[in-house]
């Protein structure tokens, strides 16, 4: 029950077990879920076929390797929610499929009929549609379901735009007075009838599934929409009753969780606190959570630290998962004794350059001390102290401890002298300067043309009148006794007679109808004519529920007098615990994010108010910003006066790591090592207690620049590791390294340090080295032997003909086999406008009437594509600062696929090129190339412009790499290409193409030496080959003498 689990959502197959065997046991992972939707089928269960072709047995084959390999299995359902391609919906809908209104048919209608006329009123029913809406847009006549797009509400009553013989029914004609009834949905699914044989059989199809295939887990997702079968007042019962449907067919011991939590489910419950992963302020929402889960400990339950995510920098609305920010999860969990659970990693992702690999091997380490119970209550205590943050380590004796530590972040807004300049506080004795830098987006000018004002404040009922907490008062009215921009100001003041400020909270909001695409203007410019008495001003943005719950906060602190501009980009977390609002919800606060495509209100919060005085601000108009990449060009920090200098460009998304001189380096958006950094200047110190940090960098033109920063301070080491009898060792018979990531060109062999215990006895090491490309992305796409996929002189392959069969691959939930949903019209064709390589490129233009649209264009090769010998595939893309997202597919011949995706947030063009290493599919056997766009804005026509797709191929190889352990060298006597990997385990030593699939096998005359106690100094080099400049990833591990060895020691 305190296991921790990964996710499944794809490709767990009888062909790639053993490929998710090594990845749990590379993460410390004792359990793992199928997630339904693309393993199994939400209602039936039914096993996907293409992944698992002989069915359940298929399924059951898998898991018995997972049964073997010491790890569980667990069933992840959508509790009592039927897909739309079930045998209870096509195409024969169930009688009992849940109904909650029924009507009468006003007049006969024929098969072709688009309107479907009833006789009582319609006031009551909706067109609107969402992930958490509780409402369909599916009708049942007799056999046939129809779907609609609108609701005519006055006499006479109709659904109108409707499609009929939905999801595969048959069409047919209906008499008047036909009972026509509403079905009831949720999640995109259907729900049956609580009371009915139906609801009985969706609990006994689950339980048959988990007992035929050997599960060992239920997690019952979704049970929170139990509201959906019949009322939120009914919610509680008929959630109780479909678990205890499933439970009381159980024929073998089940982990049971559920994503809803009442009295009745207690008995069943085997842990619980699952939360979906936060997407920005992770260490505040970990801390809620913690504080959470204290009510399960009461409850005689283990908890659970929730559904986590290795995030990377995508943008303004959500923050990457650092290295600080998964240790401190793990710390969490290990002084809390909690599992967790991990999503986005699986055998291709664990591979790929970037942040997953070094993410995983901090939580490989911590769950195999948790599980070993390495450390003694002492620590653990301390690790369970909110907002106190530690680092584990590896002492020089090899054992471990934790460096308390603390990350300081603060953001830069501007070289202003305000925001850039700052106090931090050491709570540590002396010690150098360690930072990390993150660019941030820009916004362009405030006064540019073009920018969408939100607020004028040039009408008194501009906005609803005030809302506030008793004890406060609020007003908001036009003014010109201050004024920056504009012509006229929003006068705001505000009065509270509370005693506490945090709880002193007015507003006034501002409706948008329609909602307002800003998509393109996506941050907020404003002017602020402050009083300096602290209070707190919110502009929040928030958009239909039915399409996002999030409220977008943006905090101005009114600590200054005068005028101030403020450029409001990032959504607010943290911060959010600080004050009182009358609005919450940790997931609308931490992991939801609004629609830029469709802003329905703008508030004017205020906050903090001090007591008893008056409150004077004045804003300028409200107006939304286009955002820019920005690059801080040699940005310098200064502690107390002491400047350091980094000569380095980083750009937004971009981080700048600096530990030490020799620990400096820059990385990409998705935790890629770019390059390394050797800073200029003397290594400021920072004294116990406060610190004046200053920040510059050259202003990149036409924007301000913005930036993290933050300042990390270290403790001393903490230890408390438990007596030996008491740990169980065999969780620690293999430590995993850090990935290291080593770039060499001709000079020094990279050198670094292994630390290894001497407790149970000298540790054998075992290497895995994967090459990265070497030669520069602009060599590669212009080589003349890169692949051309498509160079757009004739799009005849795009054609939909019997023959381009495409759209099989084409699913958007209960849609398949269609190039766009209703309503969205696209279209793909030849350009000698836009063109970078050649003389013409391709247009593709959508227009969507809905946020969200989506659409697709498709061609199959005249035979397969042989891309094995390929590393990379790169295009050329024009964007349009839409915002929607871009992508290209490659599917193989068995229709697995690998995608390729951008967000369009940029204009001009853009070369953009992804690596193939752990694609997953065949890439010798490539028989599609498809174009999608996502997340379409609503009513905004986008257009791109691609140009030449190429497999990029890199012909420079890395002869006979070698590791030396304290001198002693051992050589591979192999050559590696881009993409390639290599292990060596003992003396084997196994080559693994780009691919996955094995190489070349050698045996070595011996194997890497055991390592002594302590420090060990590993170098890592090769001969040269075509080129002696490389970049390689070198994991390390060390295997101590196994559990039968120690027997006598």
């Amino acid at each position: 029950n305190r296991g921790s689990y990964l996710f499944n959502f794809t490709d767990l197959t009888e062909e790639t077990v053993d490929d998710w065997i090594r990845l749990a046991k590379t993460l410390g992972i004792t359990q793992i879920d199928f997630h339904g939707g693309a393993s199994f089928r939400f209602g039936d269960c039914q096993p996907n076929p293409r992944l698992y072709p002989r069915g359940v047995a298929s399924l059951k084959a898998v898991i018995d390797r997972l049964h073997a390999a010491g790890i569980k299995a667990g069933l992840h359902t959508y509790a009592m929610f039927i897909d739309k391609r079930c045998p209870w919906v096509t195409p024969v809908p169930h009688p009992d499929l849940g109904k909650d209104a029924t009507f009468t048919l006003a007049a006969d209608i024929p098969a072709d009929a688009t309107a479907v006329p009833v006789v009582e009123s319609t006031e009551q029913m909706s067109a609107i549609t969402g992930f958490g809406v509780r409402n369909s847009v599916t009708l049942q006549i007799g056999d046939e379901l129809i779907t609609y797009t609108g609701v005519r509400k006055e006499a006479p009553f109709q659904f109108t735009g409707c499609k009929r013989g939905a999801y595969g029914t048959r069409v047919s004609a209906h008499p008047k007075g036909a009972k026509v009834h509403h079905l009831r949905e949720c999640f995109g699914l259907f729900v049956p009838d609580g009371d009915s044989r139906l609801f009985e059989e969706v609990a006994a199809r689950t339980a048959q599934v988990y007992n035929d295939a050997g599960f060992d887990m239920i997690y019952l997702d979704a049970l929170d929409g139990g509201d959906a079968v019949a009322g939120r007042e009914w919610a509680w019962h008929y959630e109780a009753k479909f678990t205890w449907e499933v439970w009381k067919r159980l024929k073998r011991p089940a982990i049971m969780e559920m994503s809803t939590f009442h009295h009745h489910l207690w008995y069943v419950r085997s842990r619980g606190g699952a939360w979906d992963h936060p997407n920005r302020s992770h260490k505040k929402f970990i801390d809620i959570h913690v504080a959470s889960n204290q009510a399960f400990n009461r409850m005689f339950l283990p908890a659970h630290l929730g559904w986590w995510a290795f995030k990377t920098w995508t943008g303004a609305s959500g923050d990457p998962t650092y290295p600080d920010d998964i240790e401190y999860l793990c710390a969490k969990a290990l002084g809390t004794d909690t599992g967790f659970s991990i999503m986005g990693v699986d055998p291709n992702t664990i591979r790929k350059p970037g942040a997953l690999p070094r993410l995983s091997a901090i939580v490989r380490r911590y769950e195999m001390l948790r599980h070993a119970g390495y450390f003694n209550e002492a620590v653990k205590e301390k690790l369970r102290v909110p907002s106190d943050e530690y680092r584990l380590v590896q002492a020089r004796d090899g054992e471990w401890g934790f460096l308390p530590v603390h990350y300081d972040r603060h953001k830069v807004q501007g070289l202003d002298g305000w925001s850039n300049v700052w106090k931090v506080n050491n709570r540590f004795a002396e010690q150098p300067l360690k930072l990390r830098i993150q660019g941030l987006l820009s916004a362009g000018p405030y006064d540019a043309p073009g920018n969408p004002t939100l607020a004028t404040f040039s009408a008194p009922d501009e906005f609803d009148g005030p809302r506030a907490q008793s004890g406060v008062s609020l007003m908001l009215q036009p003014s010109r006794e201050q004024v920056k921009a504009g012509g006229i100001s929003g006068y705001l003041t505000a009065t509270s007679t509370l005693s506490t400020p945090m709880r002193a909270w007015a507003c006034a909001r501002r409706v948008f109808q329609p909602p307002l695409d800003l998509s393109g203007h996506q941050g907020l410019g404003v002017w602020v004519h402050g009083d300096g008495k602290g209070e707190v001003i919110n502009l929040q943005l928030t958009s239909p529920p039915h399409l996002s719950r999030a409220f977008a906060d943006h905090y101005i602190d009114v600590n200054f007098t005068g005028w101030r501009y403020f450029e409001l980009i990032e959504p607010e977390g943290a911060r959010h615990a600080d004050y009182t609002w009358p609005y919450g919800g940790i997931y609308h606060i931490y992991r939801e994010t609004v629609r830029p495509s469709s802003i329905e209100t703008l508030s004017v919060y205020v906050n903090n108010l001090p007591p008893n005085e008056k409150m004077t601000t004045y804003l300028s108009p409200v107006r939304a910003l286009p955002l820019v990449k920005a690059k801080l060009r040699n940005p310098a920090v200064s502690v107390n006066g002491k400047m350091l200098t980094f000569p380095v460009e980083i750009e937004s998304g971009q981080v700048l790591e600096f530990f030490s001189p020799a620990e400096c380096r820059l990385y990409g958006p998705s935790g890629e090592l770019i390059r390394e950094v050797t800073p200029v200047g003397e290594i400021p110190v920072l004294k116990p207690g406060e610190n004046e940090i200053r920040f510059t960098c050259e202003s990149p033109e036409g924007v301000n620049p913005r930036a993290y920063v933050w300042t990390i301070t270290e403790g001393e080491l903490v230890r408390g590791a438990n007596p030996p009898e008491k740990v169980e060792w065999r969780y620690l018979d293999r430590e995993e390294e850090e990935p290291v990531t080593l770039r060499a060109s001709g000079a020094a062999p990279p050198a670094w340090e292994v630390t290894s215990r001497a407790y149970p006895g000298p540790a054998q090491l075992e290497a895995e080295i994967t090459v990265d490309p070497l030669a520069s992305p602009e060599e590669l796409y212009r080589a003349p032997d890169a692949i051309s996929l498509e160079s757009f002189e004739t799009l005849d392959a795009f054609a939909e003909t019997p023959n381009n069969r495409y759209l099989q691959y084409v699913v958007s939930g209960p849609l398949k086999g269609v190039s766009a949903p209703p309503g969205v019209t696209h279209q793909l064709e030849l350009s000698k406008e836009v063109v970078k390589e050649g003389a013409q490129s391709v247009r593709y233009t959508a227009l969507s009437p809905t946020p969200g649209g989506w659409s697709a264009r498709g061609k199959r090769f005249a035979k397969p594509v042989d891309l094995s010998r390929c590393t990379d595939i790169g295009f050329l893309i024009h964007g349009d600062g839409a915002g929607e997202t871009f992508y290209i597919q490659l599917r193989d011949t068995s229709g697995a696929h690998f995608d390729m995706k951008t967000v369009v947030d940029f204009t001009g063009w853009k070369y953009l090129q992804f690596p193939l290493a752990g694609a997953g599919l065949d890439l010798s056997k490539i028989e599609y190339l498809i174009l999608y766009y996502n997340n379409l804005p609503a009513g905004r026509r986008v257009t791109c412009y691609i140009d030449d797709i190429r497999g990029l191929r890199d012909s420079s190889v890395l002869r006979h790499p070698w590791l030396s352990v304290e001198g002693r060298r051992v050589r591979f006597p192999v050559t590696l290409s881009p993409g390639e990997r290599l292990e060596v385990a003992g003396r084997a030593c196994r080559v693994y193409a780009a691919d996955g699939s094995l190489r070349e096998e050698v045996k070595l005359k011996e194997a890497l030496p055991r390592l002594k106690p302590g420090p060990n100094r590993v170098a890592f080099d090769a001969d040269a080959g075509k080129t002696h400049a490389y970049q390689v990833r070198v994991q390390l591990a060390k295997v101590y003498p196994q559990a039968a060895d120690r027997a006598g020691q």
